[in-house]
């Protein structure tokens, strides 16, 4: 980096001497002029004091792992940005949809086959039905089996009382 810095000084010095040695040789009576402006810093493209500062935040920066066998290096461009319109073609003057997107259930009968839609049959209504049912006749049958216990019982005790003794 310090490589670098120091080619980057010893080109902005020695530009103004190549400059005045070509102006010389060129133009002999234009040489007070061009020296003038090529030795004169402001009229430079470039501020040096920023080029340096900016050499030197660089190095400062952040230290990269690797040593001296990675090379990094930053550039900075500098441009026009492009114009980027979001909704060139949007109109929000223009009132809402009448009809938005579709419901859950216009989805599945657009995707969904007539065959294996949902029966029309309500088979939970019918599962609910055959198990009240099913209760029912238990509880028919429980009290079926209940009564026929107490009369057996009877006939049971009348029989023992009707006996002749022995």
């Amino acid at each position: 980096m310090k490589t670098i810095a120091c080619l980057l000084a010893v080109t902005m010095a020695t530009s103004p001497v190549l400059a005045q040695s070509q102006a010389t040789t060129q133009a002999p009576a234009a040489a007070p002029a061009a020296v003038a402006q090529a030795s004169s810093p402001d009229a430079m493209p470039l501020s040096l004091a920023r080029v340096q500062r900016q050499l030197l935040a660089r190095e400062v920066a952040k230290p990269t792992e690797g040593g001296a066998l990675r090379i990094e290096e930053f550039v900075n461009v500098y441009g026009k940005s492009i114009a980027f319109e979001v909704m060139r073609d949007y109109d929000a003057t223009s009132p809402a949809v009448q009809y938005g997107g579709m419901t859950h259930t216009e989805f599945l009968n657009l995707v969904t086959p007539q065959i294996y839609r949902q029966p029309t049959v309500d088979f939970l209504g019918m599962a609910l039905g055959a198990a009240k049912w099913a209760v029912n006749r238990a509880a028919e049958k429980r009290k079926k089996a209940e009564q026929e216990r107490i009369e057996d019982e009877a006939r049971r005790l009348r029989e023992l009382a009707v006996s002749p003794p022995r």
